[in-house]
């Protein structure tokens, strides 16, 4: 059986001491694909893709970057079904940033008991 798998069902949220009114991150990037590996301080997606196929894929990895002021930073992943409903939650990422590059990636297994992606 065939489940095909698209990155939109991914909502990120993060939250900050101060919370900046009216501001979000902004988003820089994100890629996904199957895996990825650290290079120097950078973190690279090998085969960059936005649709997984179970079983042909047991996994997926996804990296993000934003610009968000410098401090201390908690991040959680949120992988959502095309339903709204949450399937999936990450334990919290902290992260203190000195600078305003922000920079995480998440690891989601892939199984035959999740919902389709729209």
């Amino acid at each position: 059986m065939s489940f095909g798998w698209r990155l939109s069902t991914l909502m990120f949220v993060t939250t900050v001491p101060v919370v900046l009114a009216g501001q979000a991150p902004r988003l820089v990037r994100s890629v996904s694909g199957p895996s990825g590996t650290t290079v120097g301080q950078a973190f690279v997606i090998d085969n960059p893709r936005t649709r997984f196929v179970y079983p042909q894929d047991r996994s997926l990895t996804v990296y993000f970057e934003w610009e968000w002021p410098a401090g201390d930073h908690e991040l959680v992943a949120t992988w959502t079904a095309p339903s709204g409903r949450v399937v999936s939650v990450s334990p919290p990422v902290r992260i203190k940033s000195t600078s305003t590059d922000l920079k995480s990636y998440w690891m989601f297994d892939i199984g035959p008991s999740l919902e389709n992606g729209a």
